[in-house]
């Protein structure tokens, strides 16, 4: 099906160094990201996956090589890119309601469509009654619910997280992970995401992608299907097979 279709960003041959003297973070990078993936991107501190992020949501100027999105250079931060960050990012002297609304209001939406999609972004995150509520007044996992719709408000062609979940305990990493999924699945959008946890990576993502310190890269590249088999079944209690542990096993040996 990928063959058919066009990509949403390619990355040809890429290269970057955060010094003109220093050895690249990225070397000869690769990658294709096509319509409605879940790209996960795993690997240790340091190999470059927040960079690689960051050039694809225009926050840093590619150096060597072609960055483009739907066929255009990427010269600078979109909306069409929404960008999730692990600390939230949310502005405290606003209203829950008033940081969703934030993006639309910017981009000249009329007041009436606003509300509209606020509400409806509200109900999908399952935070009605907290409109009215301040960041100071959330839980962790609300925060980062309320975060992903104001990313998700401006219907963006893609999603880039970057390592989303990493501050939350373990309870709420998973229940964010199933709304997460969940949110994916009706959004339709493409996601890219940055994540240390290889058991996240396997249940979340739809593609894999493993990066090696050193300016290695994209070293190892796996096609997945467990996040497409608990949305199936949500009550399933076993997903975990062979290809699994294997898959685990690889990655987990990629990163040392």
């Amino acid at each position: 099906m990928k063959q058919t279709q066009k990509s949403l960003v390619t990355l040809r041959d890429m290269t970057f160094s955060y010094e003109p003297n220093q050895a690249p973070i990225l070397k000869d990078v690769n990658l294709k990201i096509y319509p409605g993936e879940f790209i996960c991107v795993v690997g240790p501190s340091g190999c470059g996956k927040s960079t690689l992020l960051n050039i694809i949501a225009g926050f840093l100027k590619n150096q060597h090589g072609e960055a483009t999105f739907k066929e255009e250079p990427i010269d600078g931060p979109s909306w069409h890119r929404g960008v999730v960050f692990q600390n939230q990012a949310l502005y405290p002297w606003l209203t829950v309601g008033e940081n969703i609304a934030f993006g639309p209001e910017n981009r000249g939406i009329p007041k009436k469509q606003i509300k509209d999609l606020v509400e409806s972004m509200l109900i999908e995150i399952g935070m009605t009654e907290d409109i009215d509520k301040h960041v100071f007044e959330l839980s962790g996992g609300m925060q980062q619910r309320v975060q992903l719709a104001r990313v998700l408000v401006n219907h963006p062609e893609l999603v880039l997280m970057d390592e989303p979940l990493g501050a939350l305990d373990a309870i709420t990493r998973i229940k964010m992970q199933n709304f997460i999924r969940g949110l994916w699945e009706n959004s339709k959008s493409s996601v890219l995401m940055i994540t240390h946890h290889i058991d996240e990576a396997l249940t979340l993502g739809t593609r894999i992608l493993v990066m090696k310190a050193g300016g290695g890269g994209i070293v190892k590249e796996y096609a997945v299907d467990y996040t497409e088999k608990l949305l199936k079944d949500p009550n399933r209690a076993k997903i975990v097979d062979e290809r699994y542990l294997k898959i685990k096993e690889e990655i987990y040996k990629a990163f040392n």
